[in-house]
């Protein structure tokens, strides 16, 4: 509505350049709204960089994921200085929520309730379309950085068979039905048909499946179900789409999304940390302390990069980068 209502061409907005334009756009003419809200103290996560298997803290990273396979220290690199260093002059132009750092509300309630214009989010197909199905106000998006996959995007461990399961045959037969039956999946993501979801267009999506929705007297509040996130669930591809938002290629776009992203040159690598856990407890420390801050725009990069990337030296750093670097050589080794 905001974006209509300034005449803005988000069509056009391609850069972090290109939208500082239109924050301050929103900034001079919305005294109460922020043009940059940030979710739980969270502003950006990724910035185009494959952090090898820790995202939340990024202990060694390939900062040009797709071709470079030397690990460095992000926090060093002119790509990092050059993110925060924007967050912070956006700070002070006063383009980002205040209490970024403290804030305990989510982005998107603050753009639900009209205080807030927009925010960083990792993108996925018809984000805005599903999301917008619980908005009182509708979203739109932008995309600034490409679809990128890195190894830690596949291998969440959501799903697996501990070392110690009593019966792991019957608990393999059952991830096998989760993964196989569109019933049983059903199920498990939607709840009871006829009770929690029921049917309003059959056969909607292009593989087939059924559009459905809440029953009527039924609704987020009154369920007795709780309807998760449906990427959680083991195989969402099978099962069926939720509401009347959603296009009818949803699944397929989804999957062309997954199939289409830019990989990373290190991507089926998995870091074992074993030999570094010391080091990465002590440099997890020195992140919390600094990184989210610096993302937010809330600490000048020119004083605090200096004394950051110290005491993460101080911590071990480059012990952790040594061993990523000799896991990763090895592995690639073995792909030639």
């Amino acid at each position: 509505d905001l974006a209509e209502k300034y005449n803005l061409d988000m069509d056009s907005v391609k850069t972090l350049e290109d939208l500082h334009d239109v924050l301050v756009t929103i900034k001079e003419n919305e005294e109460n709204c922020w043009p940059v809200a940030v979710s739980a103290g969270e502003n950006i996560r990724n910035w185009g960089w494959d952090s090898l298997g820790d995202e939340m803290v990024n202990l060694g990273v390939l900062s040009d994921m797709a071709t470079d396979t030397t690990v460095v220290n992000l926090y060093e690199t002119e790509q990092y200085k050059n993110l925060v260093t924007t967050m912070y002059n956006w700070m002070q132009e006063g383009l980002i929520q205040a209490d970024a750092v403290n804030t305990t509300e989510t982005a998107t309630t603050l753009q639900d309730a009209g205080t807030a214009f927009g925010s960083f989010v990792n993108l996925k197909p018809y984000y805005a379309e599903e999301n917008n199905a619980n908005l009182q106000n509708p979203i739109g998006t932008v995309e600034l950085i490409p679809a990128l996959a890195s190894t830690d995007r596949v291998t969440m461990a959501l799903w697996s068979i501990a070392g110690s399961c009593e019966h792991p045959e019957a608990a393999m037969k059952t991830l096998n039905e989760l993964y196989s039956n569109p019933e049983l999946s059903n199920l498990y993501m939607y709840g009871i048909e006829g009770v929690h979801y029921e049917v309003i267009e059959e056969g909607a999506v292009t593989n087939g499946q059924d559009r459905i929705n809440y029953p009527d007297g039924v609704d987020a509040t009154t369920t007795t179900y709780r309807k998760s996130g449906t990427w959680l669930m083991p195989n969402q591809f099978i099962g069926d789409i939720w509401g009347t938002d959603l296009p009818a290629d949803y699944w397929d776009a989804t999957k062309t999304f997954n199939e289409e992203s830019q990989k990373s040159a290190a991507f089926g690598f998995s870091f074992d940390a074993t030999q570094v856990a010391n080091e990465i407890t002590a440099c997890t420390n020195v992140v919390n302390k600094y990184h989210k801050a610096l993302v937010c725009g809330a600490l000048d990069p020119e004083t605090t990069l200096p004394q950051f990337n110290s005491e993460l030296k101080d911590a071990g750093i480059d012990t952790i980068i040594e061993e990523k670097q000799a896991q990763l050589d090895a592995w690639l080794a073995e792909q030639k």
